[in-house]
């Protein structure tokens, strides 16, 4: 009678173990090792990004959608290997809290490509936690369409009181440009052109955190002030494609006009257009409010 020994585990599947337990302990830069040079991350059923430094943002900004709770864990899983690929089937569990505070659960039929490197051994080239969901119209995933809220006004006018209660409402991360100065550049703002100088940097870095929260499906608030009627030039992708979101608190019709053309100017100086074409082509809903203060 020979002797038989069970079939020993698949490589990939300790790999996904892992890769789990990194995303619930937002241990991010081990994660990336997981992750080929070139893997795709799908983060809504139409917006996959590309690259370990995108897949990095994504991570940072889905730790922020789910309150930083989010636990995944793994069902059953199973391999099929060929050609120096594996095709992993997963029955993915999550945990995490919601806005309230509760515990929330679901689970997903996933799909994972793994690609066998001599160098690295087994990388993630396809990460795909929807599985064949994605092919189910009406997908869970197609109401993810986040908002991004820019306002404008005059000073004391209401835009960060306006911009609280937005972002309460919307479930959003609030941007607050005087929080962000503040911290970045304490005692160094003395001038208007050392406002200027340093509003500038700031509007570059909020650039790739922007996009990443929006590119994983969360609001966006921005208390960035809108205060001049020198306003520049508008967005003529943003006006023509999409309905402004754009909250105005000025009460004369001529300054909330010419208040709305800076804060578009600004939008697009934060989110030029090239990313806000990938944006708004992907999942980003742009809806129009207005609100006077009298």
């Amino acid at each position: 009678m020979s002797d038989t020994h069970p079939t020993p585990a698949h490589p990939v599947l300790d790999l996904v173990t892992r890769a789990d337990r990194a995303i619930s302990n937002e241990d991010f830069s081990s994660l990336l090792t997981f992750y080929a040079e070139d893997a795709a991350l799908v983060l809504t059923d139409s917006l996959t990004v590309r690259g370990r430094h995108a897949i990095a943002e994504a991570f940072v900004a889905v730790a922020r959608h789910f309150n930083h709770s989010l636990q995944v864990t793994q069902g059953p899983m199973k391999v099929i290997e060929g050609a120096g690929t594996a095709l992993v089937l997963a029955q993915t569990q999550l945990r995490y809290l919601d806005s309230q505070g509760q515990v929330k659960r679901e689970t997903r039929e996933a799909t994972y490509v793994f690609r066998f490197d001599t160098t690295d051994g087994w990388l993630c080239v396809v990460d795909n936690s929807y599985g064949t969901a994605l092919l189910h119209p009406p997908s869970p995933l197609a109401i993810i369409r986040p908002q991004l809220h820019g306002l404008c006004g005059k000073i004391a006018s209401g835009k960060s009181t306006l911009a609280v209660q937005l972002a309460h409402q919307q479930q959003a991360i609030l941007l607050e440009e005087d929080r962000w100065l503040a911290t970045l550049y304490p005692g160094q703002i003395n001038t208007l052109s050392d406002y200027v100088r340093c509003a500038a940097l700031l509007k570059e870095a909020l650039r790739p955190l922007m996009l990443a929260l929006l590119g994983a499906g969360i609001n966006v608030v921005l208390d960035i002030p809108g205060n001049t009627r020198n306003s520049g030039h508008g967005c003529p992708h943003w006006r023509s494609r999409q309905r402004r979101s754009l909250s105005c608190t000025c009460r004369r019709p001529k300054m909330r006009s010419a208040r709305l053309a800076y804060a578009s100017a600004m939008l697009r100086h934060v989110m030029p257009s090239r990313p806000v074409r990938r944006c708004l082509t992907g999942s980003v809903l742009i809806s129009s409010h207005q609100r006077q203060i009298t």
